[in-house]
């Protein structure tokens, strides 16, 4: 049976939803309701029960298939940054991340929910003249209490938030995903199937 994810967004006007259903995902049911004017602010939900009505007026009228959902979450207290640090196993680096990166955050790291995409890795030399392997991250951090607070409100329309994924990096690797597409088919356009192209 193929696989089918919600995605839903709550933004300062208005509660979106789409169905994506399949390996490669094709469109099957979207839907908005909107907001009315404080219900979310920066990214914050600031009246959660005008959040979870429209959530249960969006599930009403778009008929979707699961009340399982994906949250996109943007926040005006998000940070997005660029930063290198000494390579590591990205399993390692996962574990990690709190306290490689606890010096970088407006917020205290245990307040803080973090996410990060693997850029590509480098090297550099240190003082003494030593090359050093590190790896380059694009991190994105967010507090705490915004994200909970969405999930609270998804919760009391009887959603079941599966996972929360901060919006800029969902964009990237949809991105990603998307760019991998085109080059696989471009492949198979010139005979090479699942071959990726070289770059140019």
């Amino acid at each position: 049976m193929a696989s089918t994810v919600v995605g839903l967004d709550i933004g300062r006007t208005a509660v979106r939803a789409v169905e994506l259903r399949g390996k490669n995902p094709t469109l099957r049911r979207h839907g908005s309701i909107e907001l009315g004017r404080g219900a979310v602010e920066t990214g914050v939900v600031a009246d959660p029960h005008q959040v979870t009505a429209a959530c249960r007026e969006l599930w009403r009228a778009g008929r979707f298939s699961t009340r399982e959902v994906r949250l996109g979450v943007s926040s005006g207290s998000v940070l997005v940054r660029q930063i290198e640090l000494d390579w590591m196993p990205p399993a390692d680096l996962k574990r990690a991340l709190r306290y490689q990166v606890a010096g970088l955050l407006p917020v205290a790291v245990d307040d803080a929910n973090l996410d990060h995409v693997l850029l590509g890795e480098v090297t550099r030399r240190d003082e003494s003249g030593q090359e050093r392997r590190m790896v380059r991250i694009l991190l994105v951090a967010t507090a705490r209490g915004a994200v909970d607070e969405m999930v609270r409100a998804v919760r009391a329309a009887g959603l079941r938030a599966r996972t929360a994924d901060l919006a800029p990096l969902a964009l990237v690797r949809a991105a990603a995903a998307a760019s991998r597409r085109e080059a696989l088919a471009q492949a198979a356009a010139e005979g090479r199937p699942g071959q990726l192209p070289p770059p140019r």
